[in-house]
């Protein structure tokens, strides 16, 4: 048995005491351990930390480990990154912005994959740490509950706050937000993230709203905190508009993350949460070859 399936063993008997996210993040850390997200099991103890599940778009077609592969009827590449423990590095984005969509939150969903992450890399050995609130990186029971109530802080602004943030040295980082309001805060933190030589993940969590724009008629348009609002007749017109701004914000979010070294993934919130915890999973494993 496997911490994290002990861990979700210990969560059933604390029941009300563990809070809902963070049993959801259990569950989920353990579904892509055991394979449970529809696939076959991928292995479970050892094994897992010697293979994982074969990523499109991050792997090479030459890193498929044909052997293991041979055994299911899915592809498999042998890990890399996490065998040797390092630091990783979380934040979720505070704002008020992150607490739109409906009925699970953009925030919610964030601070379940930051917490699934910190699981999963706690299994392997590596120290989380959360950069928002500075709690140090770390390993444990009790530094998991510390994350959860990090990661889940509220701030009173609309958008991602400018805020001095401290990587740990060399460490593997993940950060979510919508990316929505000013960058000049994303460019200040990957600034410092160069500094600290962290490479990592954007991770835009994004509504369906937000990503297809299906309005129409007349609509009243009002940001989180009401500060900006927006009054139209013809929000269906707003439509080619809107989408042309999104992609454009996508690119600018692109290009800081390319300078930076980082790398960018959007999420659309109405997709099931292992698709992306498996794709995080694969590039934090994932080592560059030159």
């Amino acid at each position: 048995m496997t911490a994290i399936s002990q861990s979700y063993l210990d969560a059933q008997d604390l029941g009300a005491h563990l809070p809902p996210l963070l049993i959801e993040a259990q569950e989920l850390a353990a579904a892509l351990i055991t394979g449970q997200h529809g696939r076959r099991r991928t292995g479970q103890g050892d094994e897992f930390w010697q293979f994982r599940p074969f990523a499109n778009g991050v792997d090479r077609v030459a890193d498929i480990d044909w052997r293991r592969s041979a055994k299911s009827d899915q592809l498999f590449v042998r890990q890399n990154e996490w065998k040797t423990p390092q630091n990783l590095c979380l934040w979720v984005d505070p704002s008020a912005s992150l607490q739109n969509g409906s009925p699970v939150t953009k925030s919610q969903r964030a601070v379940t994959l930051g917490l699934a992450l910190a699981l999963l890399a706690m299994e392997a050995g590596e120290h989380v740490a959360e950069l928002g609130t500075g709690l140090a990186p770390a390993m444990g029971q009790a530094h998991v509950l510390r994350l959860h109530h990090a990661l889940s802080s509220v701030a009173q602004a609309e958008y991602l706050p400018t805020q001095k943030v401290k990587f740990a040295r060399r460490s593997k980082s993940v950060i979510f937000s919508d990316f929505l309001g000013d960058l000049t805060p994303v460019h200040s933190l990957l600034e410092h993230a160069t500094h600290a030589q962290s490479r990592g993940i954007l991770v835009q969590v994004l509504t369906a709203d937000e990503l297809d724009f299906n309005f129409q008629g007349a609509s009243i348009f009002t940001s989180a905190l009401g500060q900006i609002n927006y009054r139209t007749h013809q929000a269906k017109g707003l439509r080619d508009a809107y989408h042309a701004r999104l992609k454009s914000r996508q690119r600018e979010i692109e290009a800081l993350a390319k300078a930076a070294g980082w790398q960018v993934i959007l999420h659309r919130l109405d997709d099931p949460a292992i698709e992306v915890l498996l794709k995080l999973f694969a590039l934090l494993t994932h080592r560059e070859r030159g």
